[in-house]
């Protein structure tokens, strides 16, 4: 058994949400503001290198980790809620891991703890506003280390997100 060929496998054929223009996932929205999804680049399939499933696998593992624990525990949240919230002429898709009544726990497995990494903020603050919860992160190491963060929203950060995705959408209609 080719456990490498089976996680390449995995992680690129599991089932896939249709990109659609005009509809963009919080996760995405980094590489949107940043540029380094471009428009002619958004429909196009992507990709997994073997690294970046080993670390997907990882951090689906650890995540699960903390499911089992929360549900033997009997701890009362939700699981994978979606939120999606229309603006003129888009809307953005938001996926939470932990929504408990009063907060959303976001889980991450980064090979180092230093802070809420800038590469999460866009899609903290997308679960903020669409759930109108506060939002932590929790990076996940091995045997269950963590450190949990309090997200601060930033209305800067929204103002940026919709304006770079109403341009970024802009711009793929006219292809």
């Amino acid at each position: 058994m080719k456990l490498n060929a089976l996680l390449r496998e995995y992680f690129n054929s599991k089932e896939k949400h249709e990109k659609k223009v005009g509809r963009y996932s919080a996760t995405s929205l980094y590489e949107i503001i940043t540029g380094r999804l471009k428009p002619e680049d958004f429909l196009k399939e992507k990709k997994f290198d073997l690294t970046s499933c080993k670390n997907m696998f990882e951090g689906e593992i650890r995540e699960m980790a903390l499911k089992i624990l929360l549900d033997a525990s009997e701890i009362t949240y939700v699981y994978q809620m979606k939120k999606v919230k229309k603006f003129k002429g888009f809307e953005i898709v938001c996926v939470a891991d932990f929504i408990f009544p009063d907060y959303i726990l976001e889980c991450k497995s980064p090979r180092e703890f230093s802070g809420i990494k800038d590469y999460h903020r866009p899609q903290l603050e997308c679960q903020h506003r669409l759930f109108d919860k506060d939002v932590y992160v929790i990076y996940l190491k091995e045997r269950m280390e963590s450190l949990a963060y309090k997200y601060v929203p930033s209305q800067k950060l929204w103002d940026t997100i919709l304006e770079k995705v109403k341009g970024f959408d802009k711009k793929l209609k006219e292809l």
